[in-house]
């Protein structure tokens, strides 16, 4: 007999107050024994689009998914220019949540971003 197994990942909401910007993230369960992956979505758009994608990588890593400044739930009132200003932007958010280590991936223009925050992080 074949059996189905349900797995469920869950991916909570919060937000951040930061530098004039309020973040909204979704975040799975922290693991200690996990190193977290921050997700950085692509231009124009927020996390929403990638949820299902969240979902199943929160069902094995530790996910935190911030919509960048600007776009979906996350306000700011002035634009960023460059990968560079989101870098240290983003430094500012995970210092905010502790975070002393993660593996970092990027869509599009979160690629972008995620290429210029490994030059910041050692």
């Amino acid at each position: 007999m074949n059996e189905v197994v349900v797995l469920k990942s869950q991916l909570t909401n919060h937000r951040v107050d930061l530098q004039d910007c309020t973040i909204f993230y979704q975040q799975s369960r922290l693991e200690s024994s996990s190193i977290p992956i921050l997700f950085l979505h692509g231009w124009g758009i927020s996390t929403e689009p990638y949820t299902e994608v969240l979902k199943l990588l929160a069902l094995y890593h530790t996910i935190i998914a911030p919509d960048l400044p600007s776009f979906g739930r996350s306000t700011y009132s002035e634009l960023i220019p460059d990968y560079v200003s989101y870098s240290k932007f983003l430094l500012s958010f995970l210092e905010v949540l502790d975070l002393q280590q993660f593996h970092v991936v990027g869509h599009s223009f979160g690629g972008g971003i995620a290429i210029t925050l490994s030059t910041f992080v050692r």
